[in-house]
Parts: C-alpha cells; structure tokens; sequence
C-alpha cells in the first residue's frame, strides 16, 4: 500500500472512551497514532448517553450487541464503505454476546465489501447456554479463521488457539489467514515527564525522600496483591520512610470479566500504604512519576497483553514482576527488569530490598527500560497493524 493509498479502517469494539476499559483505551490510542500516519477511522461502539462532544467519525449506536442488532451494525459498515473492519474482540467488553463471534462471517454475507481484521484481546468465550464449554471455545476459533487476519497480543494465545508459534511483530500465514503478534500499547502515556519530583509528591500528598513502590490497577486476584503484601512484610530491614502507591485501584466492578472481589493488602509492617482512587491517566501518570520502582507480581506470570507493564516502562520506571510462561524478545531479567517466580514472596521481597538500597541500580534499570518500552510503543503497534492492514488487502 503506498504512502497516497492509506486504508479506511472501520473499528468495532465493546468499550470506548469515555467509558472505562483497557480495550477502550486501546483503541482511542491506536486509532489516534493511524490517523497520524494517515489513515482514516471510523468507530462503532455501544450507546454512551450524555456525551457532549465526540469524534465526528464515532457511531455510537449499538445498544446491545446480540444477533438482533447485527443487521443494524452491517447497514452502518454499507455506509461507511472501509477497506478494513478491525473488530476489537473481548467477550466481556460486548457482554458476553455470542453474535459478536460471527461478525466476520455476517461481514461476508452481508455484502460489506471489505476485509475483516480481528484483535483477540484475550480469548474467554461468549455465553451461549449453559454446559455449552465446547461451542463456546469454537466460537472463539471461528473467530479467528472467518477473519482475514488476526492480531493476537501474546505469542501464548496464538499457541493455544493454533496451535502454533508466531514471531512478534511480523506477518505470518495462518492456516486460511494472516495473523500477527502485536503487544499492546501503554494505556498511561508519560505526561510532564522532567518535573520536579519532590514538589509533584509534596502536591500528591506523598514523603518528599521516601522509597515509594508502585502497583498499578485494581486489586485483583490475579494481580497477586496477596504475594505483595507478604514480600513487604517480609523487609523489615529497610529504613526510612516506606509507601505502598496503589495507583488507580479500586474493587473490580461486575462486568462479565472481573468475577472475583479484589484482594486488599492491609498490615504490611512499616509499609504506608496510599491510594490513589481512580484517576484519569495523565493523573495516573503523575502518580507514576512519583515511584521509584513497580512492582506487579501477576499470579500468572507476565504477558505481552499487560498494559500496565507497558505504561510502566514507558515512564522509565524500574519493574519486578513476576517469570512468563515463556520468554519474550528484548525482556531478560537482571538486564532491564528483574522477574521472579509467581507466588514466591521471597523471591519478589529480596528484588525490592535491591532497588530500596540502591540508587545507581534505580538509575541504570530506568534508562534500560526506557530503551525497552521504544519495542512497545504505539508508533510500533501501530506500524505493525498497518504491515497486517496491507497484507490483508493485498495493494503494495
């Protein structure tokens, strides 16, 4: 596809700004990183009642997103007449509807002239009816293979739904598709970055000198806030004033992705322990900036679909989290993060005493992240999205 020959790019999703959401906040960023490189987007979202002022070329009309309104969705996608429907798929952000699974297919029949692209943003299945666990995991592989190309954004999820290893970053065939691995983007872009960073936490409420670890989300289960708790009681050597930053977290709503109740992490020895409530990003961002490490030690290890590892870096920030299932690219541990086993409190309670006791290791991991997190960029994701836009559309 040449420079003067940019796709039209039509993206369906379950969320979107101003609601909150990853996936949303996924696609407000890779949508506005395109359209500086020139490519033209439209969005179909769900109905956000009271909004004042939109995007011009944001349709937000789905009230539901069951087989009923799918008639609706492809008369809109007529209109818009793109090259590309890039379906943004999170069961739970379209409320578990089993119709969103067979969007390419309806794209096919329903004389939508254009090529479907699909972001597996994780792969739970949709509600179907109950003990329906095997066509509930069909549904998912349809998905993938009614598509004329997938993006997945972890190598784990295209190893267990294809049963195949792809490379980062790179277009590789895929049984009767094309298929790519691109990691998400930081959801929390560095704002005012240089400030000073004694006063931004004498304004936030936070020890001017102390040694502040930093979490970022909600407390969930699967965040492994339990293991964190136990790692910090567990440094009763550290001196000084100590702080446990909580930043945005709050009890994970009942969405359909978030079953479990949060865990909280209460008596933590000399720990102080702050919350930051929910914020917007560019508070978020502040709050980052006032860390000196990030701890999140995931219960199932890191994955390239973690945003808050990627918002992490991307503000130079050092990381300790938790050993991936596998290795990923450019990611090696005790070069610009350190990982330790998940569950293992010791293991995760020595890696912050290193950082509490060490101000050249601070320094040295921040600036090796820095370098890291370019990998992640969404100027990279975006590039690598639109080498798979070109791909399926078949012009050079």
């Amino acid at each position: 596809m040449t420079e003067a020959h940019r796709p039209r790019v039509a993206f369906v999703t379950g969320e979107y700004p101003p609601q909150v959401g990853g996936v949303g906040d996924h696609v407000a960023l890779l949508r506005e990183t395109l359209e500086q490189m020139g490519v033209t987007t439209w969005v179909i979202t769900g109905t956000t009642p009271g909004l004042e002022v939109d995007h011009p070329r944001t349709a937000r009309m789905m009230r539901r997103w069951g087989f009923s309104r799918m008639t609706a969705l492809m008369r809109r996608l007529q209109e818009i007449n793109p090259d590309v429907v890039h379906l943004q798929y999170q069961s739970g952000a379209f409320g578990l509807s089993a119709a969103v699974n067979l969007i390419p297919r309806f794209i096919r029949m329903g004389r939508v002239e254009a090529k479907t692209v699909t972001t597996l943003h994780d792969l739970r299945t949709p509600y179907v009816f109950p003990k329906a666990g095997m066509l509930r995991r069909f549904l998912v592989r349809r998905t993938a293979k009614d598509s004329d190309g997938v993006i997945f954004v972890s190598p784990e999820d295209a190893r267990e739904l294809m049963k195949q290893d792809l490379p980062i970053g790179e277009v590789s065939p895929l049984d009767s598709t094309v298929a790519s691995v691109i990691p998400v983007g930081p959801t929390i872009l560095p704002v005012g970055i240089g400030d000073d960073r004694e006063a931004l936490r004498a304004e936030l409420g936070l020890p001017p000198r102390a040694f502040i670890v930093g979490h970022i989300g909600f407390r969930q289960r699967n965040k492994g806030m339990r293991v964190l708790g136990n790692a910090l009681r567990q440094t009763q050597q550290l001196q000084g004033d100590l702080v446990l930053a909580l930043i945005g977290s709050g009890e994970p709503p009942g969405d359909g992705r978030r079953h479990d109740r949060g865990e909280r992490t209460d008596n933590i020895g000399q720990w102080q322990v702050v919350e930051s409530g929910w914020l917007e990003p560019t508070g978020m961002s502040r709050w980052l900036q006032c860390c000196d490490l990030c701890v999140l030690p995931f219960a199932d290890g890191l994955s390239l679909r973690r945003s808050t590892f990627m918002s992490a870096i991307a503000h130079g920030l050092p990381v300790v989290t938790t050993r991936p299932a596998q290795s990923f690219p450019g990611v090696e541990s005790g070069e610009n993060v350190i990982l330790v086993p998940p569950g293992d409190a010791t293991s995760l309670s020595y890696a912050i005493s290193q950082f509490a006791g060490s101000v050249p290791m601070h320094h040295d991991y921040g600036e090796r992240v820095r370098q890291l997190s370019e990998r992640f960029s969404w100027e990279a994701n975006a590039g690598a999205t639109l080498a798979l836009y070109h791909a399926v559309t078949d012009v050079g």
